[in-house]
């Protein structure tokens, strides 16, 4: 009996030994693994710093220096003892790329990114609801270009069709949203693309107004405006024209009203960027005149104060909208030319809505330009 008794001692040792042999084990492992996602956590904090340093360079920068592009070395994550360094590399010509490692105690994650200049506009975005009355039509300058009409709501109903739309290309809704849900076509309806959940919540930077414009007062009449400047309002009587000359930016704290039959003409061979700081209403047979026929000579931004824009035509609208947090409504017999971002989207009447697809191009030397992640990999 005693040599089995001790034997079973034995054998009971050997199996605690293992047993704790295989709890350490597992122990370090959580510990590495826990490491490595930390370290891989502070490496996207890098990537993350990285892409708005070269985002606040090149809206500080009035030409794009490639001399001087963001890096880190050793920084500390608050509340935590993780750590991340990153470099950038490239130039405007052939793209940039970011090379961020996060450090946890000795374990350490690097990732990459591809960074290129991306375009406020690719079409219709929206934060909320679209909604496209009967006899509206979607084109594409040139034919067949790419085109997108989205939102980042998964709401039912929140893109509605009426009768007749025709859309020549994808319509996108909200991350985890049903397409069969979201958009709600009417007889007729057909839509060229596909429709699709995106994978996650598309942002809409809010506006940032531009700073050092003179200031003018308001606007009250007809006239003509031949240099940049800042505005309490521009409000225009009965059949006032108010003609802009030069490559003009525009800053309205307040309102642009264009009563009955007024009206502003963008001349050949200029140009407006106009920000607006609470809304745009046009009355009957008001509107912009863009006498250049180019969508990318007017540009309306939109500040986050900026809660509604009605825009009417006489005929046709060349420009390009962007009003993350306004309820933009284009009222138009005629057509519209450009691309719009706004929170709700509005095409009434019969007019068509053209998408110019030359505003999705983007450099480092447009002013409206921004840097998105093109890719990552390890």
């Amino acid at each position: 009996m005693l040599p089995l008794a001790v034997a079973l001692v034995l054998i009971l040792f050997i199996a605690g030994g293992a047993l704790l042999k295989v709890a350490s084990s597992a122990r370090m492992m959580a510990v590495r693994t826990t490491a490595e996602i930390a370290a891989r956590t502070a490496a996207d904090a890098g990537i993350t710093r990285a892409v708005y340093l070269m985002n606040k360079k090149l809206a500080a920068e009035k030409t794009w220096d490639n001399t001087t592009l963001p890096s880190a070395l050793d920084i500390s994550l608050p509340n935590s003892s993780e750590s991340y360094s990153f470099t950038v590399t490239g130039d405007e010509i052939n793209g940039f790329t970011i090379m961020s490692t996060g450090a946890s105690g000795s374990v350490t994650r690097t990732i990459n990114a591809r960074l290129g200049p991306g375009s406020l506009w690719f079409g219709i975005g929206v934060s909320q609801t679209i909604d496209v009355k009967v006899g509206a039509q979607f084109f594409t300058v040139p034919p067949d270009s790419p085109f997108t009409i989205l939102t980042n709501e998964t709401a039912a109903g929140s893109i509605l069709f009426k009768s007749g739309v025709v859309v020549p290309g994808d319509v996108a809704v909200g991350a985890g949203g049903d397409p069969e849900i979201v958009i709600v076509p009417k007889d007729e309806t057909s839509i060229l693309g596909q429709t699709y959940s995106i994978p996650e919540e598309v942002e809409f930077p809010p506006v940032i107004p531009p700073s050092g414009l003179p200031y003018q007062g308001s606007i009250t009449t007809s006239g003509t405006v031949n240099a940049d400047g800042q505005y309490d309002a521009i409000i225009l009587p009965n059949a006032a024209v108010l003609k802009i000359e030069g490559k003009l930016t525009i800053y309205v704290t307040g309102s642009v009203i264009l009563d009955y039959g007024s009206s502003i003409v963008i001349t050949p061979n200029s140009s407006l960027k106009l920000y607006i700081g609470i809304g745009i209403e046009d009355k009957n047979s008001a509107g912009i005149v863009n006498e250049t026929g180019n969508a990318g000579s007017l540009k309306i931004y939109g500040l986050d104060t900026c809660t509604k824009m009605n825009i009417k035509a006489k005929s046709e609208v060349f420009g390009a909208v962007y009003a993350p947090r306004a309820d933009v409504q284009v009222f138009n017999s005629g057509d519209f030319y450009g691309a719009v971002v706004a929170q709700n989207f509005g095409l009434k009447n019969s007019g068509s809505f053209y998408y110019v697809a030359e505003l999705a191009k983007a450099s480092v030397h447009d002013d409206d330009a921004y840097f998105k992640i093109l890719r990552w990999w390890e």
